[in-house]
């Protein structure tokens, strides 16, 4: 659902999951943690206990710190959104991609895509 959050952030129109409470029980609350990080960057997102919509934007402003709650679906989700917002977008804890897509940004800035990575401090490197 992440990937496809990230589609209709600039869809026309609202989309919506229904019947996907087990989302809930992820490396995060993946219904409650996008829509709260999806309206942060200033989109219409509601959620019941099995369901998300989201309304796409032709715009996302940016400027904004969102959390990638430790969920490298999340910050996968969060970093498409960014690419097109018209302010740079801060992702806490973007480093968690590493579990499924450890070549995640270095893919992306081969395509023209363009990160600044800040220190981690206290963050455990694997062995």
């Amino acid at each position: 659902m992440q990937a496809l959050s990230a589609a209709a952030a600039y869809a026309g129109g609202t989309t919506t999951w229904e019947n996907v409470y087990t989302l809930r029980l992820k490396e995060c609350d993946r219904i409650s943690d996008t829509r709260r990080e999806l309206q942060a960057l200033g989109l219409h997102v509601t959620e019941t206990n099995d369901s998300l919509s989201v309304t796409g934007s032709p715009r996302l402003a940016g400027g904004v710190t969102v959390d990638g709650h430790g969920d490298h679906r999340m910050i996968m989700m969060l970093t498409a959104c960014a690419l097109r917002a018209d302010a740079p977008v801060t992702i806490t804890g973007a480093h968690h991609v590493r579990k499924s897509y450890p070549q995640f940004f270095e893919h992306l800035a081969a395509l023209g895509a363009r990160f600044e990575f800040r220190a981690l401090e206290n963050v455990e490197h694997p062995a």
